[in-house]
């Protein structure tokens, strides 16, 4: 099934000490991805991007990829933005045919 779809779909969250609003954005992620058949799960990615949060949000992200066997990403970046946290997202992607949404 994977040669029929030419692409992939990378969501995109950038956050800063804002545990709660990144709760609701997973548990968000985690039912409407519940509504796509399990066979086109697998094209969903979904990358995390933080500023060295230290509100337990590390700690939430570990949860999450447990229990929800997310194909989840984590990177850290400087503090400088959300424009320069989604550029950094963006060089972090390295697959081809990537579609990016940024939540």
């Amino acid at each position: 099934m994977r040669n029929n779809i030419e692409f992939n779909i990378t969501l995109i969250t950038v956050f800063y000490k804002n545990k709660s609003g990144l709760k609701l954005t997973l548990d968000s992620i985690v039912r409407n991805l519940d509504l796509i058949e399990d066979q086109y799960k697998i094209f969903f990615n979904l990358l995390l991007v933080d500023s060295d949060s230290n509100d337990g949000s590390k700690d939430l992200i570990k949860f999450y990829r447990k229990k929800y066997n997310l194909n989840l990403k984590y990177i850290n970046v400087a503090k400088r933005g959300v424009y320069f946290a989604q550029d950094q997202a963006i060089k972090k992607l390295k697959q081809k045919n990537n579609r990016i949404l940024f939540i």
